[in-house]
């Protein structure tokens, strides 16, 4: 009886006067004793999971409690954890892409492959009837309209941003990347239900706010240095839970509402990035995660987003997606990245042009011609052999995420460790040291880097320190976001406002924030003559 209950999805436990609906995983994931001997799972099951995934592997099985800390040399580990954390990657990409009902009911039908003439008559996701940022952090910097699931898409802003983060010392309007077509790739982040009222209720939607959150006696200590180890702002952690079978209080974990914020479950904290591309004749538009959005079309792309535009309805297609969660076994955020299958592979990629072998690569010229994109880093054999198994799956139900792979998942090895510190534990201020570990939890692998979202911080070999000893870098989620902050104060010489790196618990999203009350904080001093 014990097997057929583990394989049920939920759970409905009596506690006297009624019954609550709990979530009950597979045993693969919540029962599995972290062997480390292959071959590694391969669930049958892997894209029809009811609950939305809390955590790669359940850390409260005994056995399991050893996997961390993991050092570098400890090959079977990393492979084991890679396998899980590629699982968990999928089921959360799944999840997030699973169709709504006429009632914005979320269901457990997987997004299929839509043949429709438009966009606009194809069934769309979970996600992208979340929140924009830009529906947060507004304009004028005033609260923003309460979440509502059946209206949220409806508040979207048209498809702006086409700069992505520029190398050091190029401007931010060179690094836009541009299709063979010579069309620009635009981006979105979105939030969780969770993320969400975290912002309201915490009022950090504006510059105003969040500098009267950092002075704030509660919180000042921690958001007015960079040592406290992200506790000015702390995002709820959450893994899974031991089930009981006793019809008592049971510690089960409560099914998690995606659709609106439900302060019983202890709420989700996701973040999303994605990138767009501009669907045309020559694309099969039925293998894209598509829609039909406003696009701000750039007169004059070269002069990035500041230049004039119109805005025009067109066919968009997703090229790239980043999902951002925390959970209890990777205390800095779980970092995956997905990409299109067309990108940089196959007979005619997206973002690539056979003809040219002598076209620079992932070289930022501000969008006056097709960008060369090359993936520097490759996928790992652990990762590709997940991604060819649920490949096969979702062509059997004919779902359009066949067309995605994933590119890796970032983790945290050592829940412990310090930022800038090395592999035993010593503070260390080596260039090796902030490359590998500026976030501290020695992140694995260290680099991760989507190439049609990071694409000009695929750097490769380059000179570092006085000596311009010669480093590989690219772009590493956790240490990059690990650099988040909020505004703590202004800058009176400036006017502008000041984000303490290491405030914002791993997330860049309030940097978005405008001020609203002007006269109040950032206000520019004048000189006296």
């Amino acid at each position: 009886m014990k097997s057929v209950i583990a394989k049920l999805s939920l759970l409905l436990v009596s506690t006297g006067t009624f019954a609550t609906e709990y979530s009950i995983f597979p045993d693969w994931l919540v029962k599995d004793e972290c062997t480390l001997t292959e071959p590694f799972p391969f669930p049958s099951d892997l894209t029809q999971l009811k609950p939305y995934p809390l955590d790669a592997y359940n850390k409260l099985v005994k056995s399991c409690e050893k996997l961390k800390p993991v050092k570098p040399s400890e090959s079977k580990k990393l492979d084991y954890l890679d396998h899980r954390y590629a699982l968990f990657s999928w089921l959360s990409f799944i999840a997030l892409n699973r169709q709504l009902d006429e009632n914005y009911k979320l269901t457990q039908n997987n997004l299929k492959v839509c043949t429709a003439d438009s966009g606009a008559n194809c069934p769309l996701p979970l996600w992208i009837n979340w929140r924009e940022t830009e529906t947060i952090f507004t304009v004028d910097a005033t609260p923003p309209v309460n979440w509502d699931i059946s209206k949220n898409f409806a508040m979207m802003q048209p498809l702006s941003a086409v700069e992505q983060v520029a190398p050091k010392n190029e401007p931010k309007k060179h690094a836009i990347l541009t299709d063979q077509k010579n069309n620009p790739v635009y981006y979105q982040k979105f939030v969780s239900p969770y993320v969400f009222n975290f912002i309201t209720k915490n009022k950090l939607y504006s510059i105003d706010g969040q500098i009267e959150f950092a002075n704030n006696p509660t919180y000042s200590w921690a958001c007015k240095s960079q040592q406290a180890s992200n506790m000015c702002i702390n995002m709820n952690t959450i893994g899974f839970l031991a089930c009981s079978d006793k019809s008592s209080l049971p510690t089960c974990n409560l099914p998690q509402n995606l659709t609106s914020f439900d302060p019983k479950p202890p709420g989700l904290a996701i973040e999303i990035k994605v990138a767009w591309k501009l669907l045309d004749e020559s694309d099969d538009p039925s293998k894209y995660i598509r829609a039909k959005l406003p696009v701000k079309r750039y007169n004059q792309i070269q002069n990035g987003e500041a230049g004039s535009f119109k805005i025009e309805e067109k066919e968009v297609g997703v090229v790239g997606f980043h999902i951002m969660q925390k959970t209890g076994t990777s205390s800095n955020w779980i970092y995956a990245t997905f990409s299109h299958q067309n990108n940089v592979w196959g007979n005619s990629p997206t973002f690539f042009n056979k003809q040219c072998p002598t076209c620079a690569i992932n070289h930022p010229v501000g969008g006056t011609k097709p960008t060369q994109v090359v993936r520097l880093e490759q996928i790992s054999p652990v990762v590709e052999q997940v991604n060819q198994h649920i490949s096969k799956l979702f062509k059997q139900e004919n779902a359009v995420l066949q067309y995605y792979k994933l590119i890796g998942t970032q983790y945290s090895t050592n829940n412990r460790s310090k930022p800038m510190t090395d592999i035993n534990g010593q503070a260390s201020d080596t260039i090796e040291t902030k490359l590998i570990n500026y976030s501290g939890g020695m992140p694995h692998p260290v680099y991760l880097t989507n190439e049609v979202i990071e694409t000009f911080l695929q750097l490769g070999n380059q000179p570092q320190g006085k000596e311009e000893a010669l480093y590989y870098k690219s772009s590493s989620c956790m240490n990059c976001h690990a650099a988040g902050g909020i505004a703590t104060e202004c800058d009176k010489s400036t006017g502008k406002p000041i984000f303490t790196p290491r405030t914002a618990d791993f997330s860049f999203i309030y940097h978005d924030a405008k001020t609203q009350f002007k006269n109040q904080n950032c206000i520019k001093e004048e000189k006296s003559n």
